[in-house]
């Protein structure tokens, strides 16, 4: 058995993709990254302290209009994925997605690192639409909502689905930026949200059209009114 090419004093006893030959545990531990070292056997992903976090209040997340326009996609994703798999998501789940996102977004990790648990969570329709709908938002301000994002679940989760059941009455599946499509205790749904810019958009009225064929009731709020349709 060759000796660790890193140290060149203990046996080489771990094939190592970076150095290109196998090393010692002990340099197997000291060399690796998350980047290089994602899809190795060996590579143990370090523990984080997620309740560390910096994070917003939940005064300031009320209070701010830019601070619940990065909030919104994050929740309504997981809420859209949750309602695909007819509404069974437990809290547990959606705060592992929580905390790969943060993993994502605070911590810097690449997307080839997560992979994994990106398969096992069955959550990359999250992040397509996260990926989306945050680019360009400021890194440090979603780096703190996702902090008070997964701290509020937390504190909801009893082992059940307490959390996505308010995320569902209060925030919905994503149908367009800034507007999600709510599910109420009774089984009633209503897509509720800010009317977007462009309200003439095609795609748009498109979604529009689809809610009124599907007997759908929509809220949506501009900055002077309230449009709506109900179906009754």
């Amino acid at each position: 058995m060759s000796r660790c090419p890193v140290c060149d004093s203990r046996k080489g006893k771990r094939p190592c993709r970076i150095a290109g030959a196998p090393v010692c545990s002990a340099c197997c531990g000291a060399t690796r990254s998350a980047a290089e070292c994602a899809a190795c056997g060996w590579y143990v992903p370090p523990r984080r302290d997620y309740d560390a976090l910096p994070r917003c209040t939940t005064d300031e997340m009320d209070e701010s209009d830019e601070l619940d326009g990065i909030s919104f996609p994050i929740e309504a994703a997981v809420c859209s994925l949750d309602r695909e798999r007819r509404f069974t998501m437990l809290d547990s789940q959606a705060i592992a997605i929580f905390e790969l996102l943060i993993d994502l977004y605070v911590f810097g990790d690449p997307e080839e690192a997560v992979a994994g648990r990106v398969r096992e969570l069955g959550c990359q329709s999250v992040l397509d639409i996260v990926r989306r709908e945050l680019a360009g938002c400021d890194p440090e301000k979603v780096a703190k909502v996702l902090g008070v994002v997964r701290l509020v679940a937390c504190r909801r989760n009893r082992g059940g689905r307490s959390h996505m059941n308010v995320l569902q009455e209060y925030n919905g599946a994503f149908l367009w930026s800034g507007i999600g499509l709510r599910r109420y205790p009774d089984g009633r749904e209503v897509a509720s949200g800010r009317m977007p810019p462009d309200p003439d958009d095609p795609e748009f009225q498109k979604l529009l059209d689809d809610l009124r064929a599907r007997d759908i009731e929509f809220v949506l709020r501009t900055s002077t009114e309230v449009r709506g349709f109900d179906p009754e």
